[in-house]
C-alpha cells in the first residue's frame, strides 16, 4: 500500500534515471482508495442501467 504522498509516474522517472535507462508508465490503474476496492465499484458501461433502476425523488425548494 502507498501514502497519499506516494507519486508512482515519479517514482518510475526516478528509478529509470537511477540506472541511466529512462523509464516511463505504460498504465497506472487505482484498485483501491481506502476500503473501496475497484472489484466493488460499477463499471463505465454499467452506470446508465444501474441509475434507470434507481428512484429518483424529486425535491422543490420554495
Amino acid at each position: 500500500m502507498c501514502s497519499k504522498g506516494t507519486y508512482i509516474r515519479a517514482l518510475a522517472r526516478d528509478i529509470g534515471e537511477a540506472l541511466n535507462s529512462g523509464a516511463h508508465l505504460t498504465g497506472l490503474v487505482r484498485t483501491r482508495v481506502g476500503e473501496v476496492k475497484l472489484e466493488h465499484c460499477l463499471s463505465v458501461e454499467s452506470f446508465p442501467e444501474w441509475l434507470d433502476q434507481q428512484e429518483i425523488e424529486e425535491v422543490i425548494n420554495e
